[in-house]
């Protein structure tokens, strides 16, 4: 019985570590966005009137905490 516990015990921590390719390559996305490696068009939109308040398009770094939105973009010339 115990066998069995442990078995069940090392197959869970083994599962728990693991993650999937979409994971991974989500995560390489969003390290390559925030280091300006990516081209994004980010655009703001007033949930109440569904209008664009503002758009933004570049190599842009996205921050949102205490009900901020914080955008630094890089622009290339045109």
């Amino acid at each position: 019985m115990k066998k069995i516990i442990l078995l069940i015990a090392a197959v869970a921590l083994t599962l728990a570590g693991c993650s999937s390719d979409a994971d991974k390559a989500n995560s390489n996305l969003s390290k390559a966005a925030e280091q300006f490696e990516v081209q994004r068009r980010i655009v703001g939109i007033n949930g109440i009137t569904d209008k664009a308040l503002f758009e933004v398009e570049g190599r842009c770094s996205l921050e949102r905490a205490d009900g901020q939105l914080d955008v630094i973009c890089k622009v290339c010339p045109l």
